[in-house]
């Protein structure tokens, strides 16, 4: 078939919605999950397919059009989040400003004792992937609160 992949008719939306877990705050993205914790989806544009991350993705159906110069930020700091009532738009500058006044020692996510114990807990029967995709940040943060190299006073 010419262009590689066969067309799929049903409606991304649609498509999109499969991939989300709804929980009582945020849309946990649970298809593919970059290394950075930020979800991401492949869509046809045209004829060519192209991945976005599923964040912007979201913001843009939802919302509508992400200006130059503008990134979509998580008032929730849950990177697979794709909840569009938790997406804002705002410069880099904001985003660190943002994520400086809620964690100043520059943590992205701040967890709680009971989070780091389930956590720990957890890894007894599921990998640092999915770990990581539960809570919505990178392999390697799990990694080190794993080891004790942070938190490591719980």
């Amino acid at each position: 078939m010419p262009g590689g992949r066969p067309r799929n008719t049903e409606p991304l939306i649609n498509r999109f919605m499969k991939c989300v877990d709804k929980t009582e705050t945020c849309w946990l993205w649970k298809a593919s999950i970059q290394k950075n914790g930020y979800g991401s989806l492949s869509a046809r544009d045209k004829d060519l397919w192209k991945t976005r991350s599923a964040h912007r993705w979201s913001y843009m159906h939802h919302k509508g059009q992400i200006s130059d110069g503008l990134m979509v930020r998580h008032t929730c700091d849950v990177r697979n989040c794709v909840n569009p009532a938790h997406l804002i738009l705002g410069t880099s500058e904001d985003n660190v400003r943002d994520m400086l006044e809620r964690n100043p020692n520059g943590c992205h996510r701040k967890f709680e004792k009971d989070d780091i114990l389930q956590i720990r807990e957890d890894y007894k029967t599921m990998s640092y992937k999915e770990i990581a995709e539960k809570w919505g940040v990178g392999v390697t943060t799990i990694g080190n609160i794993i080891r004790k190299e942070i938190y490591s006073y719980y």
